[in-house]
């Protein structure tokens, strides 16, 4: 009786032991599936700009943050802003709790060969009776 008695406590014991091995294993499974993610955080100069980003069908408006995106994904965007130049960029996620992409917009420039407007053109002024009758005899 006694030796049935330890044969069952054996078992007991490895089975116990077996089990704790499952729960184990399918919690370090758990932890090491899942994914990790970090944020990304756009700003712009100017602010307000628009951003495209290739796999999401809305655009944002800077400053802006996208949570959870895998580490180690890619992600393509382009952003622009009335009167500025687009710019379109490419940026690998790391390991890193946040990252922060930053975008200095450059303005378009006016084309130098086009001059301003002149704010007296087509205007005739007539301030001098002398030269009245000339101004009158000549067209323009």
């Amino acid at each position: 009786m006694f030796q049935s008695f330890q044969s069952r406590e054996k078992i007991f014991s490895i089975i116990a032991i077996l089990i704790l091995i499952v729960i184990v294993s399918t919690i370090l499974l758990t932890l090491l599936s899942r994914k990790k993610t970090t944020s990304v955080q756009f700003t712009s100069a100017p602010a307000q700009a628009s951003v495209a980003i290739e796999g999401y069908s809305k655009e944002f408006t800077t400053p802006f943050t996208l949570e959870k995106i895998p580490l180690s994904s890619m992600i393509s965007f382009t952003i622009s802003k009335e009167k500025y130049k687009t710019q379109s960029r490419e940026i690998t996620i790391t390991e890193s709790p946040t990252h922060t992409v930053a975008v200095t917009l450059k303005q378009i420039s006016q084309p130098a060969d086009k001059e301003p407007h002149n704010i007296s053109e087509g205007l005739r002024i007539e301030q001098n009776p002398k030269y009245l009758e000339k101004i009158k005899r000549e067209p323009f």
